[in-house]
């Protein structure tokens, strides 16, 4: 059920892509009625194997899940040809997407990929996930434990079709619900993802925040193309960073409270277009945690 990973595609796929696809092609001709684990901790590139496995399968109907819209979003653009056109060229990613791609679960459109977030189908009433349930052939879920397993699970468990697990944390005990096949599962550890240079190992410094703005000033001057990432423990200090820095660098602060307590143009939920935001200093709490493709976020 798998057509095979284009020649142009697959040699710019990193070996742990390749060897995740094998093991999912493998799962697809399996009378397995468990659900595959493909894991790969955060940028090893899990949203490359799910565009590859949606595009290139022979499914007609799939079903992609996130757990937050900000990375659906990103997801759909990616499955939809940016992912290849970042591999090959703009002519040749159309030819590579020949599937109809879809930033929702609106099946009247009746063939191709469609793309979703846990909460949507939380909130579709039960006739109608009883009415779409038999239509999708493939699910493909991105970080399945972000979401409450006795709800998603009691969901997931309605769907027939074969489903694939994309994760970066495989050992969470909520994962089970999730009926996985040990016979078609794949792990690469971050351990693997740092020895073969697919990661790069933190290197950890101290500095006192009276100084942090001169550390972050010398280290962005000597690398223009980096992003600063600054993490939180709370909403008092995301606000309070983000003074800190706001005069010196392009500063964007994300946090659910932003929406009842707005602070200049700080916003309260993730853009979609991040990666290609002007920012270069972004300040979080958890929202940055997991999922965002921010290839320049390396400080």
């Amino acid at each position: 059920m798998y057509n095979g990973t284009p020649t142009e595609v697959e040699e710019k796929l990193r070996t742990c892509q390749v060897e995740s696809i094998s093991i999912a092609a493998k799962y697809f001709r399996s009378h397995s009625s468990g659900s595959c684990l493909i894991s790969l901790p955060t940028g090893a590139g899990k949203s490359g194997v799910i565009c590859c496995l949606s595009q290139f399968s022979k499914y007609k109907n799939i079903l992609i899940v996130t757990y937050r819209r900000a990375v659906c979003d990103q997801l759909y653009k990616q499955i939809k040809g940016d992912f290849f056109t970042k591999l090959t060229d703009a002519g040749k990613s159309k030819s590579l997407t020949i599937k109809d791609v879809h930033n929702d679960i609106n099946k009247e459109s009746k063939n191709g990929i469609f793309c979703t977030t846990f909460q949507k189908l939380l909130k579709i009433n039960i006739d109608e996930i009883n009415k779409i349930c038999d239509e999708f052939e493939l699910i493909i879920i991105d970080e399945g434990h972000s979401e409450p397993s006795p709800e998603w699970g009691g969901i997931i468990r309605k769907f027939k079709a074969k489903k694939i697990i994309v994760t970066a944390t495989p050992y969470r005990n909520d994962l089970f619900s999730f009926d996985i096949n040990t016979d078609h599962s794949y792990i690469y550890t971050y351990k693997n993802a740092i020895e073969e240079g697919i990661i790069s190992e933190p290197v950890f410094s101290k500095a006192k925040k009276e100084d942090l703005v001169n550390v972050v000033r010398d280290y962005l001057s000597k690398n223009s193309d980096t992003l600063c990432i600054v993490k939180c423990d709370d909403f008092k200090n995301i606000c309070d960073y983000y003074n800190l820095f706001k005069d010196e660098f392009k500063t964007l602060a994300i946090h659910r409270q932003f929406e009842t307590s707005p602070l200049d143009e700080n916003l309260y939920n993730v853009p979609s277009n991040l990666a290609e935001s002007p920012y270069k200093v972004l300040i979080h709490q958890r929202m940055l945690d997991e999922g965002i493709d921010l290839p320049n976020a390396n400080y």
